[in-house]
């Protein structure tokens, strides 16, 4: 039990921060991005993230969510353009 505790110890703020910048590298227009929650996962290795981003005809093409995994040279985005209700894992919502 207490190794789970220092997992969720290390989550939070820098997390979110590596994780929208993972999603940015993967946008057309990543300045125009406009986040919303993100949970990451009980063991802080999996996250999704809920993002609305311009599209190449510069409109906003409504409410996504992305899904991305921590390895050791840090977040990676594994699948985006989800529908807004997908986020298969539990865990703390920032």
């Amino acid at each position: 039990m207490l190794m789970f505790a220092s997992v969720l110890a290390g989550c939070g703020d820098s997390d979110v921060s590596a994780i929208k910048g993972a999603v940015k590298e993967r946008l057309i227009d990543p300045d125009s991005v406009k986040f919303g929650s993100t949970r990451i996962g009980e063991a802080g290795v999996e996250a999704c993230i809920e993002y609305n981003a311009k599209n190449r005809m510069g409109g906003y093409g409504g409410q996504k969510v992305a899904y991305a995994s921590k390895s050791p040279e840090g977040w990676k985005v594994r699948d985006m353009d989800k529908h807004p209700d997908f986020c298969p894992i539990s865990g703390k919502t920032y």
